[in-house]
């Protein structure tokens, strides 16, 4: 029985202690540290669903924030800018369907990839 409540308390803790250093980092204007600290906290805690959900539900309102700004800066000529955004994205939400897309769009053009350049290029 007190090795069950200590684990439940050691779980606990765990969480405590994700949640509050990931507060201060938001706080001292940080964001993406907060969101490691998160997932960590939670896959050492795997049944502390609720340290689970603030992450998740954090990532991906973050990934939303920089989607659009890395849409913005694709639709105003930024490439770089824009690439370094979804690069971004792509290392937070490795699968999201936005992300790779809008990498490839505000990368160079086919041609500067190596791709068709004319219609009188023959490979």
């Amino acid at each position: 029985m007190a090795v069950v409540l200590l684990l439940i308390f050691a779980a606990g803790c765990a969480r405590t202690t994700a949640m509050v250093e990931g507060r201060k980092l938001i706080e001292q204007g940080r964001t993406e540290e907060p969101l490691a600290v998160w997932n960590a906290g939670s896959r050492r805690s795997r049944t502390d669903t609720e340290l689970r959900n603030y992450y998740v539900r954090t990532r991906d309102l973050y990934v939303n924030q920089l989607l659009y700004e890395g849409e913005k800066a694709r639709l105003l000529g930024r490439s770089e800018d824009a690439i370094a955004v979804f690069q971004r994205v792509l290392k937070l939400s490795a699968g999201n369907v936005r992300g790779k897309p809008g990498w490839r769009r505000s990368g160079p053009s086919k041609a500067a990839r190596g791709g068709c350049t004319g219609a009188g290029d023959v490979r």
